[in-house]
């Protein structure tokens, strides 16, 4: 059974070696299906690497156990049966508006506020069909803090990072 998302897995032909020739054969094929997950067959299940640096210890509340943080956050998957030739089409990868993709709604479970950063616009994809999104994060997360014998103490916070929607379940 064939999504409606990825017609198949054939590599997109450019009519020339430029960006524009590029964005024109990706607009047939990928962009404005962001309700539906990046796949050929339903089944198969999209793995999503995710990693985060952290930036900064903004402030720690030990009395309210709260811990502010900001992270930038990157997350990479991969369009299934997306693919071109980058000498055909005149680059490897290409920036473009995260909201004309599919992404995945990871989320950090301990999230106790929102993420109050600047909205970032774009993200990556290879002519191997993986997708890169960075971003930054301001978390305000929940932590249980015990600084009793400060500046001794050792604090182990963690970031849980699921999805709502999505499980590891197939369709």
């Amino acid at each position: 059974m064939l999504s409606l998302l990825i017609k198949s897995a054939e590599t997109i032909n450019c009519s020339e070696p430029t960006s524009d020739a590029l964005l024109t054969a990706l607009k047939k094929s990928i962009f404005d299906k962001t309700e539906i997950r990046p796949v050929i067959n339903l089944k198969t299940p999209t793995n999503i690497s995710v990693s985060f640096t952290l930036y900064g210890i903004l402030d720690v509340d030990e009395k309210a156990q709260k811990l502010n943080t900001f992270l930038w956050l990157n997350l990479q998957w991969n369009i299934e049966g997306l693919s071109w030739d980058p000498v055909e089409c005149g680059t490897d990868r290409i920036s473009l508006p995260r909201k004309q993709l599919w992404r995945p709604d990871i989320v950090i479970k301990e999230f106790i506020d929102e993420n109050k950063v600047p909205d970032t616009y774009y993200l990556y994809i290879k002519n191997t069909g993986t997708v890169m999104d960075d971003l930054p994060v301001h978390v305000i997360s929940s932590c249980n803090l015990d600084i009793y014998t400060f500046p001794f103490d050792i604090q182990n916070c963690s970031f849980t990072f699921n999805s709502y929607q999505h499980t590891s379940k197939l369709a």
